[in-house]
C-alpha cells in the first residue's frame, strides 16, 4: 500500500517481523505524533521521532478484557524509554491503578482496545502530570465527567506519574 495523507496524517505503511502495520504520522518540525498499530513502538520510530522533536513514549493501557498485558506493556516501554532515552507517560500504568481503585470504572470503549471519555480524561491528566511536571489535582475542568470522579482520576495520575518517576529502573 502506498503511502497517503488524510486529515493532516500521512498513513504509510511498514513491515516489522514479517507483519505490515500502518504508522499514522501528523505534524513536521517541533511537534510530531506517531501512532502505531504495534503493541510496543519500534526503535525506528523512536529513533526517527528523536530527530525532529522531542520525543515521548505513550504507554498505552491493556485491553479491557486483557488487564495482565499491562506488564509486558509497561515493561516494553520502560525498557524502550531507557534505551532510547526516551521519557515516557505512564498511561497505561493510571488505567491499571485506577481499574484497581475504582472498581466498575469504564475506562474503555465497547470495542475494549480504545478509551472512553473517562480513560481519555485519565490519559490527558497523565500527560499533563508527566509534561508539565505538576499535579493536574488543582485543574478545574472535568471534561463533564462527576466532579468528584474527575478529581479522583487526576489524583490518580499524579500518584502514577509520581510513582513511575521515582521507581528504580534498568539494572
Amino acid at each position: 500500500m502506498p503511502t497517503e495523507t488524510f486529515d493532516d496524517f500521512t498513513l504509510e505503511p511498514f513491515t516489522a517481523e514479517g507483519i505490515t502495520k500502518n504508522e499514522y504520522w501528523q505534524g513536521a518540525g517541533p511537534a510530531v505524533f506517531i501512532m502505531t498499530e504495534m503493541t510496543g513502538i519500534t526503535t525506528d520510530v523512536a529513533g526517527f521521532a528523536r530527530r525532529v522533536a522531542e520525543a515521548v513514549l505513550f504507554m498505552t493501557w491493556a485491553y479491557s478484557d486483557k488487564p495482565e498485558m499491562i506488564t509486558s506493556l509497561a515493561s516494553a516501554f520502560t525498557r524502550l524509554g531507557l534505551e532510547e532515552l526516551l521519557m515516557v507517560i505512564p498511561v497505561g500504568l493510571a488505567f491499571e491503578q485506577a481499574r484497581q481503585e475504582i472498581p466498575g470504572i469504564v475506562l474503555h470503549d465497547p470495542d475494549r482496545l480504545h478509551p472512553s471519555l473517562k480513560g481519555t480524561y485519565l490519559a490527558a491528566a497523565v500527560f499533563y502530570a508527566a509534561l508539565y511536571g505538576k499535579s493536574p489535582e488543582s485543574l478545574a475542568y472535568d471534561a463533564g465527567l462527576d466532579s468528584t470522579l474527575a478529581q479522583r482520576l487526576r489524583r490518580i495520575a499524579w500518584q502514577t506519574v509520581s510513582k513511575y518517576k521515582a521507581a528504580p529502573k534498568g539494572d
